[in-house]
């Protein structure tokens, strides 16, 4: 991925990366102009009152999803209790060894780290039909989210289909 700063070789300065992150994080700003040993520049600062990001804030995650962060609350995933979770939460789109929507794949699970495919589990690819940790599943009003353990026990099930052979423990440094 280039560089978006133009120390970096990018295209923006510092100000316009600063209202990148003010508006992808939801937080109103407001342009402080600064002037340095005769240059003039600016800055966006954090301000309640100043411009709101144009979708409004960001919605916070329910207190009950798991960490985003691979092993931050549980640093190790057994990909025997993931089968049983895939089973439970994934199986009916993915198929019983993720041969449906194809994600048992070796060569693409290789490109795809444990962290991105915790993420994805967590939030979901909405743009794929794929819901997130606790959203229905086809066929089971009664679905319970996923928890923290479920997660990491999924990615390690994830993750040890990347060598292509029957599932073992993964331990996470």
């Amino acid at each position: 991925m280039p560089a978006f700063a133009k120390s970096g070789g990018g295209a923006l300065t510092r100000a316009q990366i600063q209202v990148l992150v003010h508006e992808i994080k939801g937080v109103p700003y407001r342009i402080e102009a600064k002037q340095e040993g005769g240059l003039a520049s600016a800055v966006a600062v954090a301000d309640p009152s100043g411009t709101a990001s144009t979708w409004g804030p960001v919605a916070g995650l329910p207190i009950s999803a798991p960490a985003y962060r691979a092993g931050a609350a549980i640093p190790f995933g057994s990909s025997r209790q993931g089968a049983d979770v895939f089973a439970r939460a994934c199986a009916i789109c993915h198929g019983d060894n993720g041969q449906g929507i194809a994600i048992n794949d070796p060569v693409t699970l290789k490109l795809i780290s444990d962290q991105l495919l915790r993420r994805y589990l967590i939030t979901g690819r909405p743009d794929l039909g794929m819901p997130n940790f606790a959203g229905s599943r086809p066929d089971d009003s009664d679905f319970q989210p996923l928890s923290d353990q479920e997660i990491t026990d999924l990615v390690a099930l994830l993750a040890s289909w990347r060598q292509a052979t029957e599932p073992t423990d993964i331990v996470k440094e």
